[in-house]
């Protein structure tokens, strides 16, 4: 068969795939769309077709979860959490990195922010943030590529490598027209203008649960870390005194700027605090046990 007569077939199989897939989302639970710009146009056969334009670059579908969410929560992973090296065989991944080991970072939110479990994993030229979502007992590990091999591994569920471990299902592949849409030939192994779009109930149901985690955790992260920096008050300041109790028992619900808050009128003295009481609180601040006693420098 000619190339052209590929491409013909080619472009019958897109046209099928996109009528096909794109009804197959229930209308009570559409998939999420944070576009940055959603460009709309003519081709040179008069069809009208959608585009979403993102970092200069053509898609015709749209991410699970938003950029800037997923890449402030990997900022505060590897800021709070500490590395590990494992090997790449460790992890089921489509593609294997060319280095043998990775960086990992693992990182369970804090309760008040949703308890969720992270990982991040880190190589040459390759980052992913894991959500472990756990149902019916098992855990489903939903793995965004962050930086990938090729130029459509992008923050969000959208990525030619973004998957699912723990399930037999793939992320959806919608089929489009690279001519038309622009997207070019990927890696090896995939068909021409070939890009994730996550349509099917399941996989849209696994795509909000990963996109509602990232970002109600890493919201919930960045409030706490800016009520731990809040300015002082000296109009409540207070200041230890012979006379006054040098040890405070946490209760449920403090945190370590809202202590600092209530004995001495300065949020900012969290860091005297955790300076103080390191080895009763362990290496994240931000996961203060009920009960324990601190001592008041």
């Amino acid at each position: 068969m000619s190339t052209t007569g590929k491409f013909i077939r080619l472009g019958t199989l897109c046209t099928l795939l996109l009528a096909s897939a794109c009804t197959s989302v229930p209308a009570n639970k559409p998939p999420q769309t944070p576009f940055e710009i959603v460009e709309l146009g003519l081709d040179d056969d008069g069809e009208k077709r959608r585009y979403i334009v993102l970092d200069d670059k053509r898609y015709i579908s749209g991410p699970y979860g938003d950029k800037h969410d997923v890449i402030a929560l990997i900022n505060t992973i590897k800021r709070t959490s500490s590395p590990a090296i494992i090997s790449n065989r460790a992890l089921n991944l489509p593609n294997k990195p060319a280095n043998l080991m990775l960086t990992v970072y693992d990182f369970r939110a804090p309760a008040e922010c949703g308890g969720y479990t992270f990982h991040v994993y880190e190589g040459n030229e390759l980052q992913i943030l894991q959500f472990d979502f756990p149902e019916n007992g098992k855990i489903i590990r939903i793995r965004d590529y962050t930086q990938g091999p090729t130029p459509f591994v992008s923050a969000g569920l959208w990525g030619p490598y973004d998957h699912t471990d723990g399930t037999t299902m793939d992320m959806c592949l919608l089929a489009g027209d690279a001519g038309k849409d622009g997207m070019g030939l990927m890696e090896g192994g995939y068909e021409i203008g070939w890009i994730t779009n996550i349509v099917d109930w399941k996989q849209a149901e696994l795509g909000t649960e990963y996109a509602n985690a990232v970002s109600a955790s890493n919201r919930c992260l960045q409030k706490k870390t800016a009520l731990a920096r809040q300015p002082a008050m000296p109009q409540t300041r207070k200041t230890t005194t012979q006379g006054m109790d040098k040890t405070y028992r946490v209760q449920p619900g403090d945190t370590l700027g809202s202590i600092a808050l209530k004995m001495y009128g300065d949020s900012s003295r969290w860091i005297d605090l955790y300076t103080a009481n390191s080895s009763l609180i362990g290496s994240d601040p931000n996961k203060l046990p009920d009960s324990i006693v601190l001592e008041l420098p």
